[in-house]
């Protein structure tokens, strides 16, 4: 599994993808909303895959040795990795937003928002694993093509997900300020939802693979 992932990130990253990951950073940016920053990674994906087919690299990692199920596998670990690394990436600007550049804002300038916490991570967590599910099963149907339709489905359902939890955190009266706070029902809320986007995430991207692979032993290379 650590050489398919190593193969992977060597072979198959386009430069732009790893430009959107790394903006990930924009998290930083006070005026803007926190779970922003996770649309970025998904928008550099949308080259990631067209990038693959243009260099063959399905009839390259097919003629490995290796399972034809693991082509699979190595896509969705490559999945998770990027997206996982442009979590790790926007931490420390969370950090600097939360504890340097929020309290410079005056109180009549706030607006609601559901902030950087461990809630957010957890809900990109989540929205990242939606993109796989959908995404994953439905290009591995047809690996050989571009996919467009399910790139833009899968890019769409993220985009709505985020957008309505940021709206009802937006609109709930209390509910930033709630979710915002570290200690008491806060806390336990941001951990909760922490927690159940990481399991998420995990059994999401299980069960991605494991549909994927599905349509794609019936592919004849």
């Amino acid at each position: 599994m650590k050489n398919l992932l190593y193969k992977e990130i060597r072979l198959c990253i386009p430069v732009q993808v790893w430009i959107f990951v790394g903006l990930s950073c924009l998290i930083l940016i006070p005026s803007w909303p926190a779970m922003v920053a996770f649309v970025y990674p998904l928008s550099g994906f949308l080259s990631l895959f067209p990038t693959c087919l243009a260099n063959r690299d399905l009839l390259y990692t097919a003629t490995l040795p290796l399972e034809k199920k693991k082509v699979v596998l190595g896509k969705v670990l490559l999945l998770g990795f990027l997206e996982l690394l442009s979590m790790l990436f926007s931490v420390p600007f969370g950090l600097v937003r939360v504890f340097f550049l929020n309290p410079m804002i005056p109180a009549s300038e706030a607006y609601a928002d559901l902030g950087v916490n461990l809630a957010t991570y957890g809900f990109g967590l989540l929205g990242f694993a939606l993109f796989n599910l959908i995404f994953v099963p439905l290009y591995y149907k047809s690996p050989d093509s571009k996919n467009v339709g399910a790139t833009l489905l899968s890019y769409f359902v993220t985009l709505v997900f985020f957008g309505v939890v940021m709206a009802v955190f937006i609109a709930v009266p209390g509910a930033s300020s709630w979710i915002s706070s570290w200690s008491g029902p806060g806390l336990w809320g941001q951990i909760g939802i922490f927690a159940g986007g990481a399991i998420l995430f995990f059994l999401f991207n299980a069960l991605a693979y494991k549909l994927g692979s599905k349509s794609f032993q019936k592919i004849d290379l």
